[in-house]
Protein backbone atom coordinates (compact mmCIF):
# COMPACT_ATOMS: atom_id res chain seq x y z
CA UNK A 1 0.00 0.00 0.00
CA UNK A 2 1.12 3.48 -0.91
CA UNK A 3 0.71 6.73 1.41
CA UNK A 4 1.02 10.60 0.79
CA UNK A 5 1.14 13.36 3.03
CA UNK A 6 0.66 17.11 2.13
CA UNK A 7 1.40 20.17 3.67
CA UNK A 8 1.79 24.09 2.84
CA UNK A 9 3.99 26.47 4.70
CA UNK A 10 4.43 30.04 4.18
CA UNK A 11 4.65 33.73 5.69
CA UNK A 12 2.54 36.79 6.02
CA UNK A 13 3.30 37.97 2.30
CA UNK A 14 2.85 35.06 0.32
CA UNK A 15 -0.15 33.35 2.35
CA UNK A 16 0.50 30.01 3.91
CA UNK A 17 0.24 28.14 0.60
CA UNK A 18 3.85 29.58 -0.65
CA UNK A 19 5.15 25.74 -0.54
CA UNK A 20 4.02 22.55 -0.71
CA UNK A 21 6.05 19.19 1.03
CA UNK A 22 4.67 15.88 -1.00
CA UNK A 23 6.11 12.87 0.90
CA UNK A 24 4.74 9.14 -1.31
CA UNK A 25 5.77 6.26 0.18
CA UNK A 26 5.42 2.58 0.57
CA UNK A 27 3.66 2.11 4.38
CA UNK A 28 6.98 0.57 5.65
CA UNK A 29 9.15 3.41 4.06
CA UNK A 30 7.45 5.99 5.27
CA UNK A 31 7.21 3.89 8.62
CA UNK A 32 11.01 3.69 9.06
CA UNK A 33 11.51 7.47 7.82
CA UNK A 34 9.42 8.78 10.56
CA UNK A 35 11.02 6.38 12.74
CA UNK A 36 14.67 7.75 12.54
CA UNK A 37 13.05 10.98 13.59
CA UNK A 38 11.80 9.37 16.93
CA UNK A 39 8.48 8.95 18.88
CA UNK A 40 5.73 11.04 18.22
CA UNK A 41 4.34 13.47 15.80
CA UNK A 42 6.44 16.30 14.61
CA UNK A 43 4.94 19.88 14.01
CA UNK A 44 8.31 22.15 12.91
CA UNK A 45 6.88 25.31 13.62
CA UNK A 46 6.11 24.06 17.18
CA UNK A 47 9.55 23.45 18.04
CA UNK A 48 11.44 26.52 19.07
CA UNK A 49 14.63 25.09 19.75
CA UNK A 50 16.82 25.62 16.71
CA UNK A 51 19.49 22.97 17.65
CA UNK A 52 16.23 20.59 18.24
CA UNK A 53 14.73 21.48 14.30
CA UNK A 54 18.19 21.26 12.95
CA UNK A 55 18.76 17.62 14.40
CA UNK A 56 15.47 17.10 13.19
CA UNK A 57 16.39 17.95 9.54
CA UNK A 58 20.07 16.20 9.87
CA UNK A 59 17.62 13.13 10.13
CA UNK A 60 14.84 13.19 7.16
CA UNK A 61 15.72 11.44 4.22
CA UNK A 62 14.31 10.37 1.25
CA UNK A 63 15.66 7.38 -0.55
CA UNK A 64 13.35 7.41 -3.69
CA UNK A 65 13.20 3.37 -3.59
CA UNK A 66 10.67 3.07 -0.71
CA UNK A 67 9.48 7.21 -0.50
CA UNK A 68 10.20 9.90 -2.64
CA UNK A 69 9.37 13.90 -1.69
CA UNK A 70 8.91 16.57 -3.67
CA UNK A 71 8.90 20.29 -2.04
CA UNK A 72 6.81 22.48 -4.79
CA UNK A 73 7.07 26.16 -4.92
CA UNK A 74 3.43 27.67 -5.83
CA UNK A 75 2.61 31.16 -4.34
CA UNK A 76 -1.05 29.82 -4.57
CA UNK A 77 -2.49 32.32 -2.86
CA UNK A 78 -0.55 35.40 -4.48
CA UNK A 79 -1.27 33.99 -7.84
CA UNK A 80 -4.82 32.99 -7.32
CA UNK A 81 -5.56 36.85 -5.97
CA UNK A 82 -3.56 38.29 -9.14
CA UNK A 83 -5.67 35.77 -11.49
CA UNK A 84 -8.96 36.96 -8.87
CA UNK A 85 -8.25 40.82 -9.28
CA UNK A 86 -6.89 41.34 -12.81
CA UNK A 87 -10.43 40.63 -14.30
CA UNK A 88 -11.48 44.33 -13.48
CA UNK A 89 -14.52 44.70 -15.23
CA UNK A 90 -16.45 42.06 -16.92
CA UNK A 91 -17.39 38.61 -15.26
CA UNK A 92 -15.28 37.72 -12.66
CA UNK A 93 -14.41 34.45 -11.88
CA UNK A 94 -15.39 33.03 -8.23
CA UNK A 95 -11.96 32.88 -6.22
CA UNK A 96 -13.12 29.20 -5.47
CA UNK A 97 -13.15 28.35 -9.35
CA UNK A 98 -9.58 29.29 -9.53
CA UNK A 99 -8.69 27.62 -6.79
CA UNK A 100 -9.91 24.04 -7.70
CA UNK A 101 -8.48 24.95 -11.42
CA UNK A 102 -5.20 25.66 -9.31
CA UNK A 103 -5.43 22.59 -7.53
CA UNK A 104 -5.97 20.34 -10.59
CA UNK A 105 -2.84 22.15 -12.34
CA UNK A 106 -0.71 21.06 -9.26
CA UNK A 107 -2.52 17.67 -8.77
CA UNK A 108 -1.49 16.92 -12.91
CA UNK A 109 2.31 18.51 -11.96
CA UNK A 110 2.39 15.67 -8.93
CA UNK A 111 1.29 13.46 -10.75
CA UNK A 112 3.55 13.60 -13.74
CA UNK A 113 6.01 13.96 -11.28
CA UNK A 114 5.59 10.83 -9.13
CA UNK A 115 4.33 8.68 -12.43
CA UNK A 116 7.57 6.30 -12.22
CA UNK A 117 7.14 5.89 -8.64
CA UNK A 118 3.61 5.07 -8.92
CA UNK A 119 4.11 2.41 -12.08
CA UNK A 120 7.00 0.87 -9.65
CA UNK A 121 4.82 0.55 -7.28
CA UNK A 122 1.36 -1.09 -9.02
CA UNK A 123 -0.52 1.95 -8.10
CA UNK A 124 -2.40 4.64 -9.71
CA UNK A 125 -3.18 8.18 -7.67
CA UNK A 126 -6.56 7.75 -7.24
CA UNK A 127 -5.45 4.54 -4.92
CA UNK A 128 -3.41 6.16 -2.44
CA UNK A 129 -4.36 8.14 0.48
CA UNK A 130 -3.23 11.41 1.21
CA UNK A 131 -2.68 12.26 4.93
CA UNK A 132 -3.31 16.34 5.35
CA UNK A 133 -4.60 18.29 8.10
CA UNK A 134 -6.65 21.47 6.68
CA UNK A 135 -4.33 23.14 4.75
CA UNK A 136 -4.50 20.87 1.82
CA UNK A 137 -8.11 19.42 2.64
CA UNK A 138 -9.63 21.42 -0.17
CA UNK A 139 -7.13 20.32 -2.71
CA UNK A 140 -7.88 16.67 -1.76
CA UNK A 141 -11.36 17.08 -1.85
CA UNK A 142 -11.40 18.65 -5.32
CA UNK A 143 -9.11 15.99 -6.85
CA UNK A 144 -11.10 13.42 -5.89
CA UNK A 145 -8.28 11.99 -4.56
CA UNK A 146 -8.53 9.94 -0.43
CA UNK A 147 -7.97 11.89 2.30
CA UNK A 148 -6.50 9.96 5.66
CA UNK A 149 -5.89 11.49 8.82
CA UNK A 150 -2.91 13.11 9.67
CA UNK A 151 0.09 10.77 10.70
CA UNK A 152 3.91 10.04 9.59
CA UNK A 153 3.95 10.90 5.88
CA UNK A 154 1.66 14.01 6.95
CA UNK A 155 4.37 14.81 9.95
CA UNK A 156 6.84 14.43 6.74
CA UNK A 157 5.42 16.73 4.49
CA UNK A 158 5.12 19.31 7.12
CA UNK A 159 8.96 19.27 7.48
CA UNK A 160 9.89 19.15 3.59
CA UNK A 161 7.54 22.40 3.30
CA UNK A 162 8.88 23.87 6.48
CA UNK A 163 12.54 23.30 5.42
CA UNK A 164 12.11 24.42 2.34
CA UNK A 165 10.11 27.57 3.37
CA UNK A 166 13.64 28.60 5.20
CA UNK A 167 15.91 28.08 2.26
CA UNK A 168 16.95 24.63 3.39
CA UNK A 169 17.05 21.37 1.13
CA UNK A 170 16.83 18.00 2.34
CA UNK A 171 18.62 14.87 1.36
CA UNK A 172 16.50 13.39 -1.79
CA UNK A 173 13.84 15.70 -2.23
CA UNK A 174 12.96 17.13 -5.71
CA UNK A 175 12.50 21.04 -5.36
CA UNK A 176 10.45 21.98 -8.03
CA UNK A 177 9.04 26.00 -9.05
CA UNK A 178 5.79 26.09 -10.86
CA UNK A 179 4.72 29.44 -9.90
CA UNK A 180 5.22 30.49 -13.74
CA UNK A 181 3.04 27.46 -15.06
CA UNK A 182 -0.05 27.65 -12.40
CA UNK A 183 0.01 31.92 -13.77
CA UNK A 184 0.26 30.83 -17.24
CA UNK A 185 -2.24 28.31 -17.66
CA UNK A 186 -4.93 30.07 -14.98
CA UNK A 187 -4.40 33.03 -17.08
CA UNK A 188 -5.06 31.57 -20.22
CA UNK A 189 -8.15 30.04 -18.51
CA UNK A 190 -9.82 32.99 -16.78
CA UNK A 191 -7.86 35.70 -18.20
CA UNK A 192 -6.15 38.45 -16.21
Amino acid sequence: MLLAGLDTSGDRLAGNRKFMGVVIGTSEGIRSAAKDLGDGLIHMSAIRDRRARNAILAKVRFDNNTTVAFCIRLDKDSIVGKIHAGKKSGHRYPKKRIMDACDYILRKHIQADAETFFAEHGHAVHEVVFQCDDDCADFVKSNGLTRGDPGDAHMLADIVAWSNNRGKELAGVKSVDIRARLETELKKRFGG
